[in-house]
């Protein structure tokens, strides 16, 4: 079990750029089955840009960790 919160909210942000990913990857995949392949290729965009967007927190935890371990 977690105790932090904010490990917490790291897995279910995780959980959710999981459920994106997969989300996005059918709905394009579906686009190619019925021959839209600009729809489908505009449908990955969107889901990469969306998973970018999500990780950025992430991110920014990481670099100030690795700020604060360089700082001493």
């Amino acid at each position: 079990p977690i105790k932090s919160s904010a490990a917490s909210d790291v897995y279910k942000r995780q959980r959710k750029m999981i459920g994106i990913a997969y989300i996005c990857r059918f709905s394009s995949d579906i686009c190619k089955d019925a021959g839209c392949n600009a729809m489908a290729s505009q449908v990955e965009m969107a889901g990469k840009i969306t998973l970018i967007l999500l990780s950025m927190p992430i991110l920014m935890g990481v670099i100030d960790l690795v700020v604060t371990i360089v700082e001493g």
